[in-house]
């Protein structure tokens, strides 16, 4: 529906072939070097053709469920290792006493399958719960210039005018 990847559509034989072969290998590198105690950092740093939210639910279970690392490595991935990156994991990126925290609460249990991330229930920033509801003053924080973001912000706002909260099923 987003049309994320439709640009690897019109690839030659040759070229998938090789970029498929390449993903393998990227996904192996990141399987053995966490086992070798590295750390990863989610991310969609894609130059503007991920779609906002859900490419770092992609990246998540493309680590979990391609290149085998368990949904806590993935969680960690996510959260305490950026911080720790940033060299601000005093501050945030994990839940203790005196750290920041916005939290995702959710409806299934992640570390039985990542993807139950994106069933969420709600959302808690700065200590409030956020209204997760479409707004029809909703400003499309996208650049103008690409029609990625419009396209997103159409399939958004298809799904939720009817008020539903994002990740719940329609009646």
């Amino acid at each position: 529906i987003l049309n994320t990847y439709h640009h690897f559509d019109d690839l030659e034989p040759a070229e998938r072939e090789l970029r498929n072969s390449a993903y393998q290998n990227m996904l192996t590198f990141f399987h053995r070097f966490v086992a070798a105690g590295g750390k990863v950092m989610t991310g969609t740093d894609t130059g503007g053709w991920a779609v906002p939210g859900l490419g770092v639910h992609h990246e998540m279970e493309i680590l979990a469920d391609e290149a085998g690392l368990t949904p806590m490595q993935v969680i960690q991935a996510t959260t305490r290792n950026i911080a720790e990156g940033f060299r601000i994991l005093d501050q945030l990126g994990t839940i203790e006493e005196g750290k920041l925290a916005d939290i995702v609460i959710v409806n299934e249990d992640p570390l039985e399958q990542i993807s139950n991330l994106q069933d969420i229930k709600w959302v808690i920033k700065d200590g409030d719960l956020v209204d997760r509801t479409f707004s029809a003053s909703f400003q499309n924080p996208l650049p103008r210039g690409g029609t990625e973001g419009a396209a997103w912000v159409r399939a958004l706002s298809a799904q939720s005018m009817q008020g539903t909260e994002f990740g719940q099923p329609q009646p």
